[in-house]
């Protein structure tokens, strides 16, 4: 279990420095016309938010994880 958060972990803060991947969210959400974006980390039980711009307001944030 602590490797799967390390790596979780790692991805997250992988993201989080890539300085192009908000811009990208936003041009997919502008494109597609949708007010929520992401990127997240998916395995076969969870997947883990990287990156977010959420225009909804859903609360969702980087390195929330959903099961």
């Amino acid at each position: 279990m602590e490797a799967i958060l390390q790596d979780v972990t790692k991805a997250v803060a992988a993201f989080g420095r890539l300085d192009v991947v908000p811009t990208l969210l936003a041009v997919l959400r502008e494109i597609t016309g949708m007010r929520f974006a992401a990127v997240a980390r998916v395995t076969e039980k969870v997947w883990t938010v990287c990156a977010v711009q959420d225009g909804l307001q859903l609360g969702i944030e980087v390195g929330a994880p959903f099961v």
